[in-house]
């Protein structure tokens, strides 16, 4: 909100709806302390969880460990297309996303499993799942847990952010380091 309301007063002052000098009257606005921000807190499947998931037999616990053992987003899964134990991802939610993902030798093992054609369907079928199952978990916990025990087991950052389609922190890193699918799935398989 503060960005849309900053982004409206530059526009007004460029253009003469208000001016300069009466921008002082409305600096008191105060919007951090009116609006409450929602905060989602992101927790890591533990290793008793992920044990228990392995016995549970049923759709749902095993979209879960695929997800934890590939780290893609809930969308992506709904999109992916699987080819030569390779998940192509052509639709993500940002540029860097788009990218090829390796079968871990975990993930190939749970690699047809059904997809989803929509993620509210997915997302609502893994609430009640949750709910029926003790889990307090969301979908995109899936996701820091991938990344955490990558990092846990000593993968280069680089590799974790060409797995899950983080973009890199400079140009060296995003242009010109190059990760080959082998790599990436030795690194997925530490896990």
């Amino acid at each position: 909100i503060r960005t849309l309301l900053k982004q409206i007063m530059d526009y007004s002052i460029r253009y003469d709806v208000i001016q300069p000098e009466k921008i002082v009257i409305l600096n008191y606005i105060d919007l951090s302390s009116s609006i409450p921000v929602k905060s989602v807190s992101r927790e890591v499947f533990s290793d008793d969880e992920i044990n228990r998931l392995w016995r549970m037999d049923d759709d749902m616990s095993r979209i879960i460990l695929f997800m934890i053992y590939t780290g893609l987003r809930a969308g992506e899964y709904c999109n992916m297309e699987i080819e030569d134990n390779v998940i192509h991802i052509r639709e993500a939610k940002t540029a860097a996303g788009i990218r090829d993902v390796p079968l871990s030798d975990k993930a190939r093992k749970l690699a047809h499993l059904p997809l989803y054609n929509d993620y509210y369907d997915m997302k609502y079928y893994f609430t009640t799942w949750r709910k029926e199952n003790g889990f307090s978990h969301t979908l995109h916990d899936t996701r820091h847990t991938c990344v955490s025990r990558l990092t846990n087991a000593g993968v280069d950052e680089r590799i974790i952010q060409k797995i899950v389609g983080h973009k890199g922190k400079n140009v060296t890193e995003k242009v010109y380091t190059h990760i080959d699918l082998e790599i990436m799935r030795k690194a997925l398989n530490k896990i």
